[in-house]
């Protein structure tokens, strides 16, 4: 009888072993699983870093003009003219109600003047036709310039 006790000690603390072992596996899994998850493509900057993949106008000259932001996220499309329904509101009187649209379209973004008066200046250049933007270009819409940015 004492020795079929000790086996089954023996067997009970091999089990206890095995038991801890698989949860430590399990852990291990999961934290593999959410660092995979976490782990951007080779190339891309994560979301904490000052860019990301969305990309941006930043307010170079207002031009006297009141702006709210200094920075504004272009995720899909972005409008810019004088009516307050535009995502950014330029109070101009160069500056027509809808002036000018960015949009995105396979992962480039394309700038076009939605026939504006004064028209949209690109890089020093009027905007005549839709153009794909590079980052640093430099877009003039009435006294205001800002800067692309990816």
């Amino acid at each position: 009888m004492p020795d079929k006790m000790l086996v089954l000690n023996i067997v009970g603390v091999i089990l206890q072993y095995c038991f801890v072992a698989l949860v430590y596996l399990f852990l291990l899994k999961i934290i593999r699983v959410i660092y995979k998850d976490l782990k951007l493509p080779e190339g891309k900057e994560n979301s904490y870093s000052r860019k990301t993949h969305i990309a941006q106008l930043t307010l170079v000259d207002a031009g006297g003009v009141k702006f709210t932001e200094q920075e504004f996220s272009i995720a899909e499309s972005l409008s810019i003219g004088r009516a307050n329904t535009n995502d950014i509101a330029i109070d101009a009187t160069f500056v027509s109600h809808e002036h000018v649209c960015i949009t995105k379209n396979r992962g480039q973004y394309l700038i076009t003047d939605l026939n504006s008066t004064n028209g949209t200046f690109l890089n020093g250049r009027r905007l005549l036709e839709e153009k794909v933007l590079t980052s640093g270009d430099l877009i003039k819409i009435g006294p205001a310039v800002f800067k692309f940015e990816r």
